[in-house]
């Protein structure tokens, strides 16, 4: 009897938590946002998102709510609105939406950025912190240097090579791509034409388009992908089809070159290597899946956004001359044309301007204009508006980056506004300083990047060496940007010429380095303390 009255009453209170649920939702509006039309809502737009998003946040607010088939998008415009949703209340907003097309037609659903909030997400994100932490990225420091110096040795002697094709964002694919291949497999990548390196860079171009917002059909009608192949309008089957192929052949070929090196005793220390001797025969066919996807995890969250990020970077110094003479005096200043910037300069605040500049690049062209897409579990309330369960929730990055209450004239590239008035900048005080982009660009809450202190070391050594060494210039005013979720600047100009003869010995003197083979390896994980 007792068990009874219990039971009855535990469905009662289900009941009432469940009405006061239904009651507290119909008593809450939803944010505001453009006209709907019936039965469709709104298409989202198809190119450059975020400054569609930003027109919105003018007229709308920082909360912006579309509707688009039978899928709730919420847009926001404000760090305040992002932090509060993503950040306090990271145990509601911290999945992903389910994207038929890339992350089930294509399978890029497996790899970290695309997955859900689950077990697989939390072991990839383990393994990737452990790995890469802000203590234990240490140990990639000196690759980090080489593949800086390799890059600048790269654009010397295309420079030298009348017959050459290869442009700054070529070597720049090929500089990121190689340094991630090493560290994520071991693999040293040839010079030119490395066939690893062209898949991995071919893979992650697919990505981005395969991912960019409402582009895709089937992810709003699910049932588009039941629609035969030779029906017209399904071509996005046989793209989805080759687009796999090349993501397999990216996750694969890598992971199963890392296993025969293990079995042969030869295996480089990677982070593929590391995981897989750690586990040793322990290892079980879900966890060499996990290892598997979070190396490619590994690739596609780091080499295309610096890439894209080195192009913004380049385009800038065609632009803005003043910016570029003023890095070299402070870069002279210090080295004397002697010697290459290095980490222990970054290490020490040397160079106040270049780190400055590094912060302005990420926010003047920020490489995931819209970020990931993060999703709702359930009903939230937030300023007395209703987010409704499985809302597709998207910061509008580039608009955070663009807000001209925190950043004047935010379409001007301007690192003093980084800076105090003591170092050259617009700031009076250290407490004046504008929000560091950082906070931004790499994301939110528990889907935060990783690999952000990767990024940024890579960033501020190849920008460094750049400026140390050459004179950029360039005729690219009118220069837009294309892509997906990850965009970067279309074909333009740059012109990289020896800066002096002092600069032009050092060029020369990489290239006698890296034909002793003295590149380094990266350090046995058994000799660095974990992040």
């Amino acid at each position: 009897m007792f068990n009874t009255i219990l039971f009855a009453l535990g469905v009662l209170l289900v009941c009432l938590e469940a009405y006061r649920r239904k009651w507290t939702s119909k008593s809450l509006h939803l944010p505001p946002g453009p006209p709907l039309l019936p039965f469709i809502g709104r298409m989202m737009p198809k190119k450059q998102q975020w400054l569609t998003f930003a027109a919105w946040g003018k007229e709308f607010g920082d909360v912006v709510h579309l509707k688009v088939m039978r899928y709730s998008i919420i847009i926001l415009n404000s760090q305040r609105a992002a932090l509060d949703l993503l950040d306090k209340k990271s145990s509601n907003f911290s999945s992903r939406p389910y994207l038929r097309f890339s992350g089930e037609m294509i399978g890029w659903g497996n790899i970290l950025v695309l997955t859900p909030y689950n077990r697989r997400f939390r072991d990839i994100r383990k393994h990737l912190h452990q790995f890469m932490g802000a203590h234990s990225v240490k140990r990639f420091w000196p690759l980090q240097e080489e593949h800086a110096k390799a890059f600048i040795h790269r654009i010397f002697l295309q420079r030298l090579d009348p017959n050459t094709t290869a442009s700054v964002t070529d070597s720049i694919h090929w500089m990121t791509g190689s340094l991630i291949l090493l560290i994520a497999y071991g693999y040293k990548s040839a010079p030119t034409g490395d066939p690893l390196v062209e898949v991995v860079n071919e893979a992650m171009e697919q990505f981005s388009r395969a991912s960019e917002p409402g582009v895709w059909l089937v992810d709003l009608i699910p049932w588009l992908k039941h629609v035969p192949t030779w029906f017209p309008g399904a071509q996005f089957h046989h793209t989805a089809a080759k687009w796999r192929l090349t993501l397999n052949a990216m996750a694969n070929d890598p992971f199963e070159m890392v296993k025969q090196e293990i079995s042969a005793g030869i295996g480089r220390p990677s982070f593929t290597r590391d995981l897989l001797v750690e586990k040793g025969q322990n290892l079980s066919t879900e966890e060499e899946v996990t290892i598997k996807w979070a190396a490619a995890s590994l690739y596609s969250g780091g080499a295309d956004t610096v890439a894209s990020a080195l192009s913004s970077f380049f385009l800038a110094m065609t632009q803005n001359p003043r910016v570029l003479r003023r890095a070299q005096e402070e870069l002279d200043s210090v080295l004397l044309g002697d010697r290459l910037p290095n980490v222990d300069d970054k290490i020490h605040g040397r160079f106040p301007y270049i780190s400055a500049l590094v912060k302005e690049v990420l926010r003047w062209a920020p490489v995931a204009p819209t970020g990931g897409p993060h999703v709702s579990e359930k009903d939230d309330q937030y300023r007395g508006w209703l987010i409704p369960g499985g809302s597709i929730v998207f910061v509008n990055i580039w608009g955070l980056t663009h807000d001209e209450e925190v950043y004047p004239n935010p379409n001007e590239f301007r690192p003093e506004r980084f800076l105090t008035k003591t170092n050259g900048g617009d700031c009076e005080t250290e407490k004046d300083l504008p929000r560091d982009p950082g906070e931004m660009v790499f994301g939110y809450g528990r889907r935060t990047c990783p690999g952000r202190h990767l990024a940024d070391t890579s960033l501020w050594l190849t920008i460094a060496m750049s400026l140390s060494t050459f004179d950029i210039v360039g005729h690219s005013q009118d220069v837009g940007y294309s892509g997906g979720s990850i965009i970067r600047p279309n074909n333009f100009e740059c012109v990289m010429t020896p800066r002096s003869e002092k600069a032009t010995l050092l060029l020369q003197s990489i290239g006698q380095q890296m034909a002793d083979d003295s590149v380094p390896e990266m350090e046995d994980r058994s000799m660095t303390s974990h992040g």
